[in-house]
């Protein structure tokens, strides 16, 4: 099934081989039916000819961009925060694409570091 294969190029390395691997990847499989591939071919084909470098260096709201150091956009998360100024760019270790499920604890630490670091992160009352 062309989804599961492409679903595994999305994780670390033998990530999918894991309990939690498996867990997760029959989750997201299990969801699959309630995609719509004429959409997701129209959102695909979107990005064709489309050349945003010239427009990302306008932002100027606090950026974090974070991959994974097995992530096939790592290059291009890389660029894109070199492109903005003052972004920061983040590389989670021994995940892929899917950082945030591969170490949800890891991702939810630098996006919270980054929301005090620019004042977006609510005080905490104890």
């Amino acid at each position: 099934m062309y989804r599961a294969r492409h679903l595994t190029e999305l994780f670390a390395p033998g990530f999918t081989e894991t309990p939690h691997g498996r867990y997760l990847c029959n989750l997201v499989l299990d969801d699959s039916s309630a995609l719509s591939g004429r959409a997701l071919s129209v959102l695909f084909r979107s990005f064709d000819g489309v050349d945003l470098a010239n427009r990302v260096a306008a932002i100027k709201a606090p950026v974090l961009i974070v991959n994974g150091a097995h992530d096939m956009s790592l290059d291009g998360g890389r660029k894109t925060a070199s492109l903005i100024a003052g972004a920061r760019h983040a590389v989670i270790e021994e995940a892929g694409h899917l950082c945030i499920l591969e170490k949800p604890e890891e991702f939810d630490a630098l996006v919270v570091d980054f929301l005090r670091e620019n004042g977006l992160y609510p005080a905490v009352a104890d």
